[in-house]
C-alpha cells in the first residue's frame, strides 16, 4: 500500500512541477501555519533520528519508513507555505 501511495505522490509532484497539475492558492492562516510548522519539525526530527538509527541497524522496513517520512516532510513543507 505504501508503494502505491509513494507512486501517487510522485505523479502528483511531477504534474505540479511541470505545470500540469495546477496549484492551490495560498490561504494565510496563522494558527494553521504554526501547527503545520510543528508537524514538519516532528516529522523532520523523526527522519533525522531514523537515518542515524538506520546506519547501525539497517532494515528494509526501516528504509521504507524513512522514505515515507521524507515524502511527509516535503508535503508538510508545502502545507506550511500554503498557510503562510
Amino acid at each position: 500500500m505504501l508503494a502505491l501511495q509513494i507512486a501517487e505522490h510522485v505523479v502528483e509532484e511531477t504534474l505540479e512541477h511541470t505545470g500540469l497539475g495546477g496549484k492551490i492558492k495560498r490561504k494565510p492562516n496563522a494558527a494553521a501555519h504554526r501547527q503545520a510548522q510543528q508537524w514538519h519539525k516532528v516529522v523532520k526530527g523523526l527522519r533525522v533520528e531514523g537515518d542515524k538509527f538506520f546506519r547501525t541497524h539497517p532494515s528494509e522496513d526501516l528504509e521504507t519508513a524513512l522514505r515515507a517520512l521524507e515524502i511527509a516532510e516535503g508535503s508538510l513543507e508545502e502545507v506550511v507555505e500554503h498557510y503562510e
